[in-house]
């Protein structure tokens, strides 16, 4: 879903040659790479050699990471380690990779890049593991971006955990959503905008962008109910964490200054903005 948000943005740049990277979701338009299979990656950057790389893949739901941890720290660690690892032997490139707002425990936001880092389930852990392997390979040439959960135009609502809570509003069924942990959805469009301007300018260092307005599923819920014109006496607020076989943050509000201070800056959207388009636009 970043993935392809990143592509548009980047032909948006006439002076960008553009290639992008798939495994399991192949287009015509990608690249097919086993990003987890150490020499075939090698070989891709020696033949390619990118001046620059922004590396959004990931296993991202806490749940399925932990399901399969070996697996899942083969692409959100080791495969960042080989990336990072060829940016540091290749002095003119300049790497972006993905972090998240799960790299902090959620007890005491707003956070900032030089928060101390508390993760409490097994996906945090990679993510900050990969912060870490980045800053070891080449601090002075890699952009870590911690960004909260995510949301945009989808294949699918079932693509994003915050579309998935629209599916949910059209079932028209009673559902228990969670009214405990306060997310910041944040547009993937967003995300592309600011990726795109830290990698032309080459900027480095740990970094954050999050979107701006607090919402619970249970919110959300509401918001896509207003929408819709459905019944919200359907949903039922949950006032502890949700169910899942991992510890969820309560807030991991991210404070995003440091990019602004950088003269790094995106138009937010707003998530009643982008629902009503989601919903008027994708397969349900």
């Amino acid at each position: 879903m970043l993935g392809r948000a990143v592509m548009a943005r980047l032909q948006k740049e006439s002076d960008c040659e553009v290639t992008g990277l798939c495994f399991s979701r192949k287009t015509d338009s990608l690249k097919i790479l086993d990003l987890t299979c150490r020499e075939a990656l090698i070989a891709f950057l020696d033949e390619f050699k990118p001046d620059s790389i922004i590396h959004t893949a990931a296993i991202r739901k806490p749940d399925e990471f932990a399901q399969n941890v070996e697996k899942a720290t083969a692409l959100n660690v080791d495969a960042t380690e080989t990336l990072a690892s060829w940016v540091a032997k290749n002095p003119s490139a300049h790497m972006s990779y993905i972090s998240s707002d799960y790299v902090f425990d959620g007890k005491n936001p707003p956070y900032f890049p030089t928060s101390e880092i508390n993760p409490v389930n097994a996906y945090g852990i990679s993510k900050a593991n990969g912060e870490v392997v980045c800053r070891k390979a080449a601090e002075e040439r890699i952009a870590i971006l911690r960004v909260p959960v995510l949301y945009g135009d989808v294949e699918e609502l079932s693509e994003s955990s915050v579309t998935s809570v629209f599916k949910e509003v059209l079932s028209r069924k009673k559902t228990v959503l969670d009214d405990w942990a306060i997310r910041y959805p944040t547009h993937v469009a967003n995300v592309a905008d600011v990726l795109v301007q830290i990698s032309l300018r080459k900027i480095a260092g740990t970094h954050q962008w999050s979107g701006v307005e607090p919402f619970t599923k249970y919110d959300m819920a509401i918001l896509v109910a207003y929408i819709l014109k459905a019944d919200t006496s359907l949903f039922v607020r949950s006032g502890e964490p949700a169910n899942g076989s991992e510890i969820r943050p309560k807030d991991c509000h991210l404070d995003r200054s440091s990019l602004e201070a950088l003269g790094v800056t995106t138009k937010d959207i707003l998530l009643l903005d982008a629902a009503k388009k989601i919903l008027s636009t994708t397969s349900r």
